[in-house]
């Protein structure tokens, strides 16, 4: 499979590598102040498909997009990567871990759910209705106001995202909102840690128990105080968070176990 999925490399070349997924219309370039708090590891910030530099390949579904990482893994990374995703990087990270589960030793996973959305049938139409305003300057202010992106980020953000394809992100939302998890992948042998903001959609925070209970190797938390975008929100905690989990360290303190 050719390799056509675009990414930046970031910190030590000969440290273990950490596969970063954003999540959806926003790019690679999310992770920067992120991977500022992981010096010590070689990390592989990737432009999913139809987002950043990866914008003109067209977005087929959490699976082909899984089938392109796992070539850049191959291709990329260190032997032993680990994975972290939040909200669209988190469905392309469970289905990595059914197209190629042995090579991936560690993932964390942020922002996903377990079952579908409630009422999708009405938000997949109302999805659809905004798809014409998805790069008006008022849904995005929205929309990162709702991410909690740091102001200096701003103007990066609504440029970045004006770039990133209307078809694609419809696309990503109606396959989201019908999400349910492989099994393949839950019973994948990495170690799995699954997060949720403590303010993020009540179907995100029940999923929680759902993974817990039919994963290996998974454990789940919460985060108290932050919402679906709480690696803006609080990205030296995030940074903290995945470094423990990589090191096989206690969680840090505050974070509610299950």
């Amino acid at each position: 499979m050719p390799l056509v999925l675009k990414f930046y490399e970031f910190g030590q070349s000969n440290e273990k590598s950490i596969v970063f997924l954003h999540g959806a219309n926003t790019g690679a370039w999310m992770w920067r102040s992120l991977m500022a708090n992981l010096p010590d590891y070689h990390c592989i910030a990737v432009d999913l498909l139809g987002h950043g530099n990866s914008r003109q390949i067209d977005w087929i579904s959490f699976e082909e997009t899984a089938n392109q990482l796992a070539a850049l893994i191959q291709a990329q990374a260190k032997p032993g990567a680990s994975v972290v995703g939040i909200s669209l990087g988190g469905y392309v990270a469970l289905h990595l871990l059914k197209a190629w589960p042995q090579p991936i030793e560690n993932v964390m996973i942020s922002g996903i759910q377990a079952k579908p959305i409630p009422n999708r049938q009405v938000m997949g139409l109302m999805s659809w209705a905004m798809l014409p305003f998805l790069h008006r300057d008022w849904l995005l202010e929205m929309t990162a106001k709702g991410l909690n992106l740091p102001s200096s980020e701003l103007a990066n953000y609504l440029e970045q995202a004006k770039k990133n394809s209307r078809s694609a992100i419809a696309k990503i939302n109606q396959q989201a909102l019908d999400f349910v998890p492989p099994a393949a992948a839950l019973q994948s042998p990495g170690r799995k840690l699954f997060v949720a903001g403590a303010k993020e959609h009540p179907t995100i925070l029940e999923s929680l128990e759902i993974f817990q209970q039919r994963s290996r190797q998974a454990q789940c938390c919460t985060v108290p105080h932050v919402g679906h975008g709480w690696s803006n929100e609080n990205p030296a905690l995030f940074a903290e968070t995945l470094d423990c989990w990589i090191q096989q360290r206690s969680l840090p303190a505050g974070l509610n176990q299950l």
